[in-house]
């Protein structure tokens, strides 16, 4: 198989002319030239094969250029979160020993401590020709905490990069007239494999969305042809919200009538109905635009509601699953008629296993293939509890595998409780349960020890801030929790006006939740 960089350029001189970046209006020659005129500078500069280039950027063409460049160098790129400290960011390149970083102007002002150029440099005069490198060979390395707060670095290697890129290509059937919406930022894999090598590899056009206003959004739909959108379930879910919420303000009856309709679709259309509800829902896919084809929604679970909610409405919305160690995306659901809450087969190449299920076949989810990383970078004790002697990697995920083969992502390990009765308790089920509450804005539930028992415990910030919200959520918690098992239901729980502390991929921060829940931070309702 051809390398990365080999690729790259095969796909310039295949289409030069054909639009790459589709707002600055850069040609895929154009940027291949600039490819080659930033690899040549960064190599004048000192830069050798196994060194590391930090890039601080938001997302935009020049970040994809320098990223590209460092690859065509055998350099490994570490790429960097924006919403970071600028000490945070000084850590991080003196930890893995970088030799120099390539910023943006907002981030041009600090001294990190080793030399920094500007993102956009080239050597325009210099003929560059790309170093040798071997599937093995290290990439880009990516720091990550998840939701537990110990930050370690994921290398991933030039047949990660590759392979899972054409493999989701392949899965997600990109061609050259698809344009890609790239919302994510770069520096999450999700992000830099859905929205910039899948997109770049497979011919087709990228548009940059750095603003993550609903408004601006949609009005970037409104303007570009949009076939392919990637992007975490709290945005998915934030539209669909709007969506009904401006419905709802224009008249009440008819928002009663469109969520009756939206309830019911899936039995209308057997009743023959389908065309009329076609035409219903036609402003909705004017509103996201008549070109888009796929939304592709990870980073964490899409709640089922909304899941449904997009199938009935005509959409096409797949799920995927996957970590930074997998290289974003290990497995992906169907195209069309994904079944929801499910994120699919994985992606070839790849193996999931399910280790000492339960009686329902919820296990531990173990994963192998050419999507997982080498090993935790410089860490080798950290590498040595993530593996076995096989070569599979522990996710600490849970979850089971269909007759189809297929995964459902049932939370992470870590996070189940435990009752006195031996019951397990999985809490981002019971989340999904008590999110579709109009009067529960986010929930957070977790395990906690009241009165020598452990407790179904919950911290919720209400749609409704006043003084009031904790009587209504305990008269609705009691009417929610009449449909689960005893056990399964919130014991107590506090109130926060305030968001949940979230990951820059929006999973809510568990152990930072509780750490505030025991400063006093939260109002107890008891």
């Amino acid at each position: 198989m051809a390398n990365f960089f080999a690729l790259v350029r095969e796909v310039a001189e295949r289409q030069p002319a054909a639009l790459c970046f589709a707002v600055s209006g850069q040609s895929y020659g154009a940027v291949w030239r600039r490819v080659q005129y930033r690899a040549a500078a960064l190599r004048a500069r000192g830069l050798k094969k196994g060194d590391v280039l930090g890039i601080l950027s938001k997302n935009s063409p020049d970040w994809c250029v320098t990223f590209t460049a460092a690859m065509g160098l055998g350099v490994l790129a570490l790429v960097l979160d924006t919403n970071l400290s600028s000490a945070t960011h000084r850590e991080m390149l003196a930890h893995v020993q970088a030799k120099l970083v390539c910023v943006s102007p907002e981030f041009a002002a600090v001294d990190y401590g080793i030399p920094q150029y500007a993102i956009e440099m080239a050597d325009p005069a210099a003929v560059f020709e790309p170093e040798p490198v071997d599937d093995a060979d290290l990439a880009a390395l990516f720091y990550t905490s998840g939701t537990t707060g110990e930050p370690k670095v994921v290398p991933l290697t030039q047949a990660n990069l590759l392979k899972t890129t054409l493999a989701c290509i392949e899965r997600f059937h990109a061609v050259p007239s698809d344009m890609f919406m790239t919302i994510l930022p770069l520096y999450h894999v999700y992000g830099l494999v859905a929205g910039f090598l899948g997109a770049y590899l497979s011919g087709a056009s990228i548009v940059f969305q750095n603003s993550l206003k609903a408004s601006d959004i949609l009005g970037t739909l409104a303007r570009q042809p949009i076939t392919i959108f990637s992007a975490v379930p709290q945005l998915w879910e934030i539209f669909l919200d709007r969506l009904l919420k401006k419905i709802k303000s224009e008249s009440p009856p008819k928002h009663a009538f469109f969520v009756f309709v939206l309830n019911n679709a899936p039995s209308l259309r057997h009743l023959g109905l389908g065309r009329l509800l076609d035409k219903l829902f036609y402003p909705v896919h004017q509103v996201f635009g008549l070109k888009l084809r796929l939304l592709i929604s990870g980073g964490s679970r899409l709640r089922l509601r909304y899941c449904l909610y997009y199938k009935r409405l005509g959409f096409n919305l797949t799920e995927g699953y996957g970590l930074t160690e997998t290289t974003g995306p290990i497995c992906v659901g169907k195209i069309k008629n994904a079944t929801p809450i499910c994120v699919g087969l994985p992606l070839p190449g790849n193996q999931v296993a399910i280790r000492q299920p339960d009686k329902h076949g919820i296990g531990e989810i173990w994963l192998k293939g050419d999507a997982v990383m080498p090993g935790y970078y410089q860490n080798p004790e950290a590498t040595r509890e993530a593996f076995d002697a096989d070569g599979w990697f522990q996710t600490g995920d849970l979850g089971l595998l269909d007759r189809h083969g297929e995964l459902h992502i049932r939370g992470r390990s870590k996070n189940v409780i435990v009752l006195d009765s031996g019951k397990n308790v999985y809490p981002e089920d019971i989340e999904s349960r008590y999110l579709q509450s109009p009067l529960v804005e986010e929930i957070a539930i977790f395990g906690r020890r009241i009165s020598s028992r452990e407790t179904v415990y919950a911290v919720v910030v209400p749609a409704e801030k006043n003084q009031d919200s904790r009587e209504q959520l305990k008269a609705e918690f009691k009417k929610l929790g009449h449909g689960l098992p005893t056990y399964k239901r919130i014991g107590r729980f506090a109130v926060s006006f305030n968001p949940l502390p979230r990951t820059s991929t929006q999973k809510v921060k568990v152990h930072e939740v509780i750490q505030r829940l025991e400063a006093g931070e939260y109002q107890a309702a008891d």
